[in-house]
């Protein structure tokens, strides 16, 4: 869960830290006081995009640290978040700095990290919904991922996982079948085109390391005469002057041995000494060698300038070096082979997929069935709850149409909704008010509460549109997710802000001349003057405080 959230030099915040619980966590105040502030610095410590113009002082680094508790499922599912604890560690800390020069620094436990894994491992620590998220249950293409998430309950492994393991290879089987197709409507010319590159680049015939090993060669032709004069000079230091390092070297041996026969204790330099002359020794003859080799040949510096330039064209030509120009040889060659016995590759293939089919749809039966029940045990649950929202006449289904195999499997889902009595299902985006709308995904969010495992859930206002009379049904059932996980909240409704387990007050206040927002958590008697305000207006009355603790009372059961 969401321990602790720390935010310096963001929008109307200079530093603030606000700590969490388990359980239903609510952000109350009022309209701009600074509520969805939290939201955008959180999103933003996870990695999402932030205005420039957010940060309130220009010099300063804009800093978020976000310190989570992970549940042991969470670290059995997602090593790559483990592996950043030490032994000892409880804790995963994201950090995010952003400098003045508008540089993003990111760090998970201290460790520096790029803003794509910080991304990686928040998604798996916090799920969150904006104001508008609810529009996503309008998108029939989420309703499958929404049912997925529900089948996933009690499988071992995920069912669509298993499916799509076989689809890739059965899809990458298509797409070779279809490359065939197209390639025989211009076999011969596409023959013609291959073989006449084959045999050019063969005909080159470029080998492994030649081009640097000519260049090599080439630059001792050019220079042989200066070569040949520095090699002489170091061979006359080293050897064929009074003064040589050989001619010292033996004198210095001659000095050694009448020293040792003093005292016994050179001898040790004498094995040294000896290393020194057998290497000086080996210096001298490979120098001399390489001497012995130097020549200026102009027939081979010509001969040499043709295999350059044929080396480069055909680099050119192709815009490959020598190991992209064989990969293009090999590539080329095993499409012509292709080309030349398509009949029988293209049955090769046909085999293949022919018996691909049976396994593709063995997983694809067993998915539909996966998804039927979870469809089946989604409906219902949606269904209890929305009764208990107060759509009492509500019917809810999700409705399967069979596609033909896909990357996804092989139907289609899509929500269905009716509000009343006696009106026919239609789906949810020609039909659902925006009330009704964030009713369903609060349902569809308590059915998967049991089964999703990212530990915090966090909503935006997803009581928008939702009036009072039904604030206290929504309240409890996100009261009930909160016993799954924890969840954070936004919210105008006092009916809802009653059942939470931690209280948040949001001000706005202005001070040294600065508009700043505070973070309250809310004592028992703070939250009878915090609902009571919510009701009544900016004073609260004895009424609306009597209301108040009658509220918290019957929240509280």
């Amino acid at each position: 869960m969401l321990l602790q959230l720390s935010i310096s030099n963001f929008t109307l915040i200079d530093q603030i830290r606000i700590e969490f619980d388990r359980g239903l966590n609510v952000l109350t105040g009022e309209t701009g006081a600074g509520k969805s502030i939290l939201i955008d610095a959180l999103q933003a410590a996870l990695g999402e995009r932030m205005d420039a113009a957010s940060v309130r002082d220009k010099n300063e680094a804009c800093i978020f640290e976000v310190v989570f508790l992970p549940p042991a499922e969470i670290l059995k599912r997602q090593p790559v978040i483990a592996s950043f604890l030490t032994d000892g560690d409880e804790c995963v800390i994201l950090r995010r700095e952003i400098t003045p020069e508008g540089r993003s620094k990111c760090y998970i436990n201290q460790k520096f990290v790029n803003l794509s894994s910080l991304k990686e491992v928040g998604k798996w620590l916090v799920d969150i919904h904006g104001q508008h998220d609810h529009q996503e249950i309008f998108d029939p293409q989420s309703h499958l991922e929404l049912v997925d998430a529900m089948a996933k309950r009690g499988e071992e492994k995920n069912p669509r996982n298993l499916y799509s393991e076989v689809y890739e290879r059965y899809a990458a089987l298509l797409s070779q079948k279809q490359k065939m197709t197209e390639n025989a409507q211009g076999k011969e010319r596409e023959i013609d085109l291959l073989s006449f590159q084959i045999q050019e680049i063969e005909k080159v015939d470029p080998k492994p390391g030649e081009e640097n090993a000519l260049k090599e060669e080439r630059i001792r032709l050019v220079h042989a005469e200066k070569l040949h004069h520095l090699t002489s000079k170091i061979l006359d230091h080293l050897d064929e002057n009074d003064f040589s390092v050989s001619n010292q070297l033996r004198a210095f041996y001659r000095d050694l041995v009448e020293w040792s026969r003093i005292d016994p204790t050179a001898e040790t330099f004498k094995v040294e000494t000896d290393q020194i002359q057998l290497s000086t020794e080996e210096l001298i003859r490979s120098v001399r060698d390489y001497q012995e080799k130097l020549e200026f040949d102009q027939g081979r510096l010509e001969e040499i300038d043709t295999r350059l330039e044929q080396l480069e064209w055909i680099g050119r030509k192709y815009r490959s070096n020598f190991e992209a120009l064989q990969n293009f040889l090999k590539e080329a060659k095993t499409s012509l082979d292709q080309l030349a016995h398509s009949d029988l590759y293209q049955k090769e293939v046909d085999d293949q997929i022919q018996a691909l089919l049976p396994e593709l749809r063995k997983k694809a039966q067993s998915l539909s069935r996966i998804r039927a029940t979870a469809c089946e045990d989604l409906a219902k649950a949606v269904l209890k709850d929305l009764k208990d929202l107060g759509i009492r006449h509500a019917q809810f289904e999700c409705k399967i149409t069979e596609t033909e195999y896909a990357p996804h499997g092989r139907e289609r889902i899509e929500f269905l909704f009716s509000p009343n009595a006696g009106e026919p299902l239609r789906p949810l985006a020609l039909i659902a008010s925006g009330g009704e709308a964030s009713r369903i995904m609060l349902a569809i969010k308590h059915a998967l509460s049991k089964v999703d495992f990212i530990p915090t859930l966090i909503f935006d206002e997803i009581d928008a549109n939702v009036g009072g009379r039904l604030g206290s049904c929504v309240g409890e059932k996100l009261r009930e997710i909160g016993y799954e996980r924890q969840v954070i909240l936004i919210t105008h409704l006092p009916q809802i802000a009653s059942f939470a387990d931690r209280h948040i007050k949001v001000r706005k206040h202005i001070e040294g001349g600065r508009t700043r927002v505070r973070y309250e958590p809310l004592s028992k008697e703070a939250r009878i003057q915090e609902l009571a305000q919510m009701m009544s207006g900016e004073k609260e009355t004895e009424i609306s405080k009597a209301h108040a603790k009658e509220m918290l009372k019957t929240a509280a059961r």
